[in-house]
């Protein structure tokens, strides 16, 4: 006999065979399982067939996207660095192909001259109208209520005295104006060579050396707002400040026994013009040409003061 624990380990080293026997009730269950995954496979096989036959899509393009950092609060887009030669601020008084018009407009007062106009105008008519229809009514009255009302005596007071101070004091600011106003420029026009319209350096080449006889227009302001252009050369102009600062420009050539004065803002135009800074290199030319003109005139006067010395 052998030991139980023997037993027990030969009977769990031998192999357990199960035959399965043929359950008819089992066949006739998994029969039409069998033949309905079949027809399911097939059908399944024919749906791979004809999707794999179809050509596959092509891929859409899709348009790289840049990301571009947003600005802080501190930091400026960075402007575009301008053409040295594209045209200024008003391009429209260019010609049509691009280049400068032969007669420029370097200077331009623009609403200045609209208010300088109306204050000369308001001046005159206000005289007009004190001169006209205040004043003639109170010659020869007696004038006591106005008198009154400014706290003078009436006795002894001419009846023409309050007329003529009603037309004198309406007369002061019409002398006023027209005293520091003409000299005021509107306009400055110059005539360029062919070479200077043809891009923004030439033009500014031309005006930093701006010749001697070169001729500019200036335009100032009349009776009643009316212009008035004044040819001047630019070897005749000298910067002198008259009339309490409402000259700063004169002309050494003289308009009969007058003598020319202007005012111009000589650091750039105030209005839209082709090129706004181009009254500075004009200004430039004048301080150069003036320069010369006082070199000289003081070596003149020192080569005449030496020869006067050597005839004592």
């Amino acid at each position: 006999m052998f030991h139980p624990l023997i037993r027990c380990a030969a009977r769990l080293s031998k192999p357990t065979i199960r035959h399965a026997t043929a359950s008819p009730i089992r066949n006739a269950l998994a029969s039409p399982l069998r033949s309905h995954n079949l027809s399911a496979l097939r059908q399944s096989s024919r749906i791979i067939r004809h999707a794999s036959s179809k050509p596959a899509p092509k891929p859409a393009l899709v348009s790289p996207i840049t990301l571009t950092p947003k600005p802080t609060g501190d930091s400026k887009p960075a402007s575009p660095k301008p053409s040295p030669n594209a045209p200024g601020q008003n391009a429209s008084q260019l010609n049509a192909d691009g280049t400068y018009p032969s007669r420029i407009l370097l200077y331009y007062a623009g609403k200045r001259t609209v208010y300088l106009g109306t204050l000369k105008l308001y001046a005159v008519l206000l005289f007009s109208y004190c001169s006209l229809i205040v004043a003639p009514p109170l010659f020869g009255q007696d004038n006591a209520d106005v008198l009154g009302k400014l706290g003078l005596d009436n006795a002894g007071v001419p009846g023409w005295v309050v007329p003529a101070a009603i037309v004198g004091g309406s007369l002061v600011p019409l002398v006023l104006f027209q005293w520091l106003s003409p000299p005021y420029v509107t306009h400055i026009y110059t005539t360029l060579p062919t070479w200077a319209t043809a891009t923004k350096s030439n033009l500014f080449s031309y005006l930093s050396r701006l010749p001697k006889d070169a001729t500019l227009e200036m335009a100032t302001i009349r009776w009643f707002g009316r212009p008035k252009l004044t040819k001047v050369t630019v070897g005749d102009l000298e910067f002198k400040r008259a009339r309490m600062g409402c000259v700063n420009t004169i002309s050494r050539a003289r308009l009969g026994d007058k003598e020319q004065m202007f005012y111009v803002d000589w650091r750039k135009s105030p209005a839209t013009v082709p090129e706004p800074e181009a009254v500075g290199e004009v200004a430039k030319a004048v301080k150069k040409w003036q320069d010369e003109r006082l070199a000289l005139e003081a070596e003149q006067l020192a080569a005449n003061k030496k020869k006067l010395g050597w005839k004592q």
